[in-house]
């Protein structure tokens, strides 16, 4: 690739599920994205599928309750405690950062 990383790999997934290759992937990383999903449980339940022993997910998005000068309204963002709760659901180990970035929190399951 252009930045002469060759163990990073993009690929565009469509809202309804990854289509991922099992076991192929080590971590799936979300920006500001994760609201456009519908099913995101069941979404989660098939990115599993695709991670490897001990993979990640790692999902960054906009704070629902704090003022953002951008992004989308409140109203279409997620608490950070409402895709804790998914991941978790979804089979996932949960890690919560807030403190990390200004305007956006970090949540990380882990496989």
């Amino acid at each position: 690739n252009q930045a002469g990383l060759c163990n990073v790999m993009t690929q565009l997934c469509k809202p309804d599920g990854p289509n991922l290759p099992p076991a192929s992937v080590d971590l799936c990383f979300f920006c500001d994205t994760w609201h456009h999903i519908s099913s995101r449980i069941d979404y989660l339940k098939n990115l599993r599928r695709s991670l490897r022993p001990n993979g990640r997910v790692v999902i960054v998005d906009l704070f629902k309750d704090r003022t953002i000068p951008f992004g989308p309204r409140p109203s279409e963002r997620l608490h950070q405690d409402e895709i804790a709760a998914e991941l978790k659901e979804a089979g996932f180990s949960v890690r919560l950062n807030t403190d990390l970035l200004p305007y956006q929190y970090l949540v990380e399951g882990r496989y």
